[in-house]
């Protein structure tokens, strides 16, 4: 009960959310001139990084401070 509560999960899901619709837009089809082609992926894959980075800090400094307990814990 206490996950659902720690707004520190939804903010790691829609960071996850978000890199991972991304990197699913990066390989889907579109009619684009091969620059704006180009253009879109580097945009998606750089959004894509850039989510998963600050996802990964977040946990780790959260996980540090002990705000995360249940994303720790084994059992």
């Amino acid at each position: 009960m206490k996950s659902l509560l720690n707004w520190r999960y939804y903010v790691i899901y829609a960071l996850l959310a978000i890199g991972i619709v991304s990197v699913l837009a990066i390989f889907s089809e579109e009619d684009r001139p091969l620059a704006q082609w180009i253009e879109v992926r580097v945009y998606l894959a750089l959004i894509a990084t850039v989510s998963f980075y600050v996802m990964n800090r977040l946990r780790i400094r959260w996980e540090s401070r002990g705000e995360i307990p249940e994303l720790k814990s084994n059992e």
